[in-house]
C-alpha cells in the first residue's frame, strides 16, 4: 500500500463515516469498534509495514502534516460516550498522581453560559463586528513548471538538481523536488510547496519543539527567503507545529478547513529553526466579488449555545496533541567504513531525460552501484551495504550491494535481557527476536498494556537488525485526534432575491433524545422509498426526514437502519442475536472499567449492557450470542440492556486464519464484495454480521489473508456469508514474501482514558473558549482526491466566525459559524 492509497483511504473512511452518520443509529457501535482497532500498533508486518512508509514518506515528500494525522471523530465520540452502567465492573490498580479533568474552576475565568450539559466560558470578548465583509472568488491552482520550481529554490538558496514527483492527490499530475541530498523542496503547485533545511534532523526530530519565540522565528524565516507575505500566525494541537493563514486585503485572515491534512504549517526544532515548512496558499480575485451583510459575533455564540439553532457550522476537534512523545534510538554508522544499513527506499526520476534518478535509502540519499534499486518500486524495503561519505557537507551512502528481497520487521513488544543479549517478545507473548548490537539505556520488562516499544528494521530469521526503536512509557497516551462534526454549512444564495428557510420546529414540538432512540429501528429493503416507509407506517414524510437527518429524499440505500417516529420499538430483548463488544477504560485515578456493549442481528440495535455476572462475555466477544433483557435510554438517547440471561449459540466456534482471493462483483445493481477460498465463495459481512461489507474493494486482486468467523448456516440474500475482522495481502506486494495476520477478534485492546473521570457518572466537560475572530473561509479543493485542480470552480472564499477553545478534559475544539445573513444564503441543501 502506498501512501496515495493510504491517504484515499483515510478519505474513503471519512466519507463512509458522513455518509453513515445520518441515519444509522448501528454506526455508534461500528465507528467505536474501528477506531480502537486502531488505536495502538501491534505486531504483525503489514499493519506496521505500512506505518513505517508513511514514517519516512513525509519527510522525503514534504508532506510532513500527515505524519501528524490523528483523525479520530471527536465530536462524534462526545454523542456516543459511556453512560453510566451499574452492570460495569472495575478493576484496582496502582493509582496514579493526576489531576481530575472534572475537578473544574473554569467559571471563574469569564463570562460563562449553558452549553450541551456543561458550561461554555468565554475567557476572551466578544469582538467588534463590522456590518459587512467581503466574499472572494476563489481561483484554482495551477501546476507548477520546472522553472517556477527552479525560482521558488533559488530564494531558499537551494542548488540541486531537479527531479519529478507526482502530486499526492492526482499521480497524472506533475510537481517537482530539488533536492542537494540534505536539503529539498517538493513544489506540487504554484501555491502548495513543502521545504526541509535537513532530511535527516527532520526525521528524527520529527516531533516539533514549541518556542516562545515561534512568531518572530517564522517571520524572520520568510523574510529571510524573500517571501513578502502578510501572515496570520498561531500554534496548532500539535506541540511545535505553528499554523500560517494569509490576511485578506482587509486584513482578514484566510483560512482552509480546520485539520486539512495539506495545511500551511512550520515546525520548529529543538534549536528554534525552521525544521520543516508546508505552504498550501489560497489563490484568489484581491477584487471582492461583493460585500455583505454578516451577523455579529454575539449572533454566532448564540447560534452555538442554541441546540435547536438552524445557522450554518461545522465542529472540529483533536485530543489536543499527539499524546506522549517517544523516546527514541537511532543506529548510528561511521563515515568510510564498511556498514550495511536498511530503509524504506524512495526515488525520483530527473526531470532532465537521461538523467540518474534521486533514491533514498530512508533518509540518507543513495549513490554508487544503484542500478538494481533503480527498477523496484518506491517503498521496496531495502538493505544495502557500503559506505558513509561526506561530500560538500551532504552526508551520502556509497552502495556496494544491495537485496531488494529483504524482509522488514515493525515489531512491538517487550523487551528482556538473557545472558549477553536482548530480547524482543512480541504483543503475542509468544514470538521472541533477538536484537542486534542494541543500546545499552533501553527500558526493560516494561509490561505490554501498560507501555509502548515499536522495533523497525531488517527481519533476518528470528534476528531484528534494527534502525530505529520508539519507547512511550505510558500506552494510554498513544490516543489522539481530530473530527468534525456540526450542522454543515448553507450554499451561498447572491442571487439578490432571498431564500425561503423552513420555519424552525419549537424545542417543545421536537422528539427528545430518548424518544427518537425507543422508537422502532427499520431495515431499507430494495424498492423502499422515504415516500413508501411512510405511507407503510403511517408517519409524516417530514417527521422520517427530520428524526433520521435526511434532507434528501433520494438518500436512503438498501440496509440502512432508520427510525421510525411515534411507532415504538421493542422494551424487551427476548433471545435476540447478535455480537458483544468489550472496551477497558483507565481512569485517572488507576482503576480499570470494563464496559460490555451489544449489537443486535436483527435490527443493528445498538446496547450498554447492565446486571451482574457479565464478565463470561470476555471469552465470547465478537462471536454470535443470545440475550436476553430488559430495554431503558438514557436523557441524551443511549440505549441500555439490563441483562437477564444470555448464551453462546456455538460454543468452540473461533474465528480462522483464510487464505483466498477477494473480488467485486454487481448483484441486482449493487456492489457486493465475495471471499474465495478453495472451492468455496462467501459474501463478506462485517465481523458484526449485521451488513456485506465492501470497505476492500478488490484492492488486493492478487490474494488475501483474512481473519473470518463462519457461522454455520449464515447467509446473505441466498448466498454463504463469512464475517470478516481483517484483511491483509497474502504476500508482501514488493517483495512477494507471505505475509501473517496476527489474530485480534478475540482480545481486549489496551484501555483508553474513561470518559467519567474518577467517578462513575459521566460529566461533561466545560468548554474554554480561547479566541473568536472573523475570518475567511473556503474548502479545501486538495481534499478532492479526484480533482484537486478543477474542484474549486465557482467556490467563494465567505466569512466565518472562528470560536477556538478547549475543554477542560484538554480536548481542543474549533467551531465555524457562518456569517452571512440568512437572505445570502439556501436552505435547500448542504455542503
Amino acid at each position: 500500500m502506498n501512501e496515495l492509497d493510504q491517504e484515499k483511504n483515510i478519505e474513503n473512511l471519512l466519507e463512509d463515516t458522513a455518509e453513515q452518520i445520518q441515519p444509522n443509529l448501528m454506526f455508534k457501535a461500528e465507528l467505536e469498534e474501528k477506531l480502537r482497532k486502531e488505536y495502538r500498533p501491534k505486531a504483525g508486518f503489514f499493519s506496521n509495514f505500512s506505518r513505517s512508509i508513511t514514517a519516512n514518506r513525509p519527510t522525503l515528500t514534504g508532506i510532513a502534516a500527515l505524519g501528524a494525522l490523528v483523525i479520530v471523530i471527536f465530536w462524534i465520540f462526545q454523542t456516543i460516550r459511556p453512560q453510566n452502567s451499574a452492570g460495569t465492573s472495575e478493576i484496582q490498580s496502582t493509582p496514579e498522581s493526576v489531576i481530575d479533568p472534572q475537578n473544574s474552576t473554569s467559571e471563574d475565568n469569564g463570562e460563562s453560559y449553558d452549553y450541551r450539559e456543561g458550561k461554555l466560558v468565554l475567557t476572551a470578548p466578544l469582538p467588534e463586528s463590522p456590518a459587512s465583509a467581503n466574499i472572494y472568488t476563489y481561483r484554482n491552482d495551477q501546476p507548477a513548471t520546472q522553472e517556477e520550481a527552479q525560482a521558488l529554490a533559488d530564494k531558499f538558496g537551494l542548488k540541486g538538481d531537479t527531479y519529478k514527483v507526482a502530486f499526492p492527490q492526482s499521480p497524472e499530475q506533475t510537481g517537482y523536488v530539488i533536492s542537494d541530498g540534505k536539503r529539498i523542496l517538493t513544489v506540487y503547485t504554484k501555491n502548495y510547496f513543502t521545504y526541509t533545511p535537513d532530511i535527516v534532523v527532520t526525521d528524527r526530530g520529527y516531533y516539533g519543539v514549541f518556542n516562545e519565540n515561534a512568531e518572530a522565528i517564522i517571520f524572520d524565516f520568510f523574510k529571510a527567503n524573500g517571501f513578502d507575505l502578510k501572515l496570520d500566525i498561531s500554534e496548532s494541537p500539535m506541540e511545535g507545529i505553528y499554523q500560517f493563514a494569509q490576511v485578506s486585503p482587509d486584513d482578514i485572515p484566510m483560512q482552509y478547513d480546520i485539520y486539512t491534512i495539506q495545511g500551511s504549517t512550520v515546525t520548529l526544532d529543538k534549536n528554534g529553526e525552521v525544521a520543516n515548512l508546508t505552504a498550501n496558499l489560497m489563490s484568489y480575485d484581491q477584487n471582492p466579488a461583493g460585500t455583505y451583510d454578516i451577523i455579529s459575533a454575539k449572533d454566532a455564540l448564540d447560534a452555538i449555545l442554541d441546540p435547536n439553532s438552524t445557522v450554518g457550522m461545522t465542529e472540529s476537534g483533536s485530543s489536543g496533541g499527539s499524546g506522549e512523545i517517544p523516546q527514541q534510538w537511532y543506529r548510528e554508522y561511521p563515515n568510510n567504513e564498511t556498514v550495511t544499513i536498511s530503509g524504506s527506499l524512495i526515488k525520483y526520476d530527473a526531470a532532465t531525460p537521461g538523467q540518474p534518478p534521486l533514491i533514498f535509502i530512508g533518509s540518507t540519499p543513495a549513490i554508487g552501484n544503484i542500478e538494481a534499486l533503480k527498477t523496484v518500486n518506491d517503498y521496496t524495503f531495502v538493505q544495502a551495504t557500503g559506505q558513509f561519505l561526506l561530500e560538500d557537507g551532504v552526508r551520502k551512502f556509497n552502495v556496494e550491494t544491495a537485496d531488494v528481497n529483504s524482509i522488514q520487521g515493525y515489531i512491538s513488544g517487550s523487551l528482556r535481557q538473557e545472558g549477553s543479549q536482548i530480547l524482543l517478545i512480541g504483543d503475542d507473548g509468544k514470538s521472541e527476536y533477538i536484537l542486534l548490537d542494541p543500546p545499552a539505556d533501553l527500558p526493560l520488562n516494561t509490561k505490554i498494556e501498560e507501555s509502548y516499544i515499536g522495533i523497525t528494521g531488517a527481519l533476518i530469521e528470528n534476528t531484528l537488525d534494527w534502525s530505529n526503536i520508539q519507547y512511550i512509557a505510558d500506552a494510554s497516551s498513544m490516543g489522539g485526534g481530530g473530527g468534525g462534526g456540526g450542522y454543515g454549512f448553507y450554499p451561498l444564495n447572491l442571487t439578490g432575491t432571498p431564500a425561503v428557510f423552513p420555519t424552525p420546529i419549537p424545542s417543545e414540538d421536537q422528539y427528545s433524545p430518548a424518544e427518537i432512540s425507543s422508537f422502532l429501528n427499520y431495515t431499507v429493503k430494495s424498492g423502499d422509498t422515504l415516500e413508501s416507509i411512510a405511507a407503510t407506517f403511517n408517519v409524516p414524510l417530514e417527521d422520517l426526514k427530520r428524526v433520521n437527518y435526511i434532507t434528501d429524499l433520494n438518500v436512503i440505500q438498501n440496509g440502512w437502519i432508520i427510525k421510525i417516529p411515534g411507532v415504538p420499538g421493542p422494551t424487551q430483548l427476548e433471545g435476540a442475536e447478535g455480537i458483544v463488544n468489550v472496551y477497558q477504560f483507565k481512569k485517572p485515578d488507576g482503576r480499570l472499567r470494563y464496559q460490555y456493549n451489544f449489537v443486535s442481528v436483527q435490527d443493528s440495535a445498538y446496547y450498554e449492557l447492565t446486571g451482574d455476572e457479565l464478565e463470561p462475555l470476555q471469552k465470547m466477544i465478537n462471536r454470535p450470542v443470545k440475550i436476553w433483557g430488559d430495554i431503558s435510554f438514557s436523557e441524551n438517547g443511549s440505549a441500555f440492556l439490563d441483562v437477564k440471561q444470555y448464551e453462546e449459540l456455538y460454543p468452540g466456534l473461533q474465528y480462522q486464519i483464510l487464505q483466498g482471493k477477494e473480488t467485486v462483483k454487481e448483484i441486482n445493481g449493487y456492489p457486493m464484495a465475495f471471499f474465495t477460498t478453495g472451492n468455496d465463495t462467501y459474501v463478506i459481512l462485517s465481523e458484526m454480521g449485521t451488513y456485506q461489507d465492501i470497505s476492500f474493494k478488490g484492492d488486493f486482486p492478487e490474494g488475501v489473508s483474512v481473519e473470518a468467523l463462519i457461522v454455520p448456516g449464515e447467509t446473505y440474500e441466498g448466498m454463504p456469508a463469512i464475517r470478516v475482522f481483517n484483511m491483509v495481502p497474502a504476500t508482501n506486494p514488493t517483495t512477494g514474501l507471505p505475509l501473517d495476520i496476527e489474530p485480534m477478534a478475540n482480545k481486549i485492546l489496551p484501555p483508553g482514558p474513561d470518559p467519567y473521570g474518577n467517578s462513575d457518572e459521566y460529566i461533561q466537560p466545560d468548554l474554554i473558549v480561547d479566541s473568536i475572530q472573523l475570518e475567511y473561509y473556503v474548502s479545501d479543493p486538495k481534499m478532492l482526491y479526484d480533482s484537486p485542480t478543477d474542484a474549486a470552480d465557482g467556490q467563494y472564499i465567505q466569512p466565518v466566525w472562528h470560536f477556538h477553545g478547549h475543554y477542560i478534559d484538554g480536548a481542543i475544539i474549533d467551531i465555524l459559524v457562518q456569517a452571512l445573513k440568512r437572505e445570502y444564503l439556501s436552505p435547500y441543501e448542504s455542503q
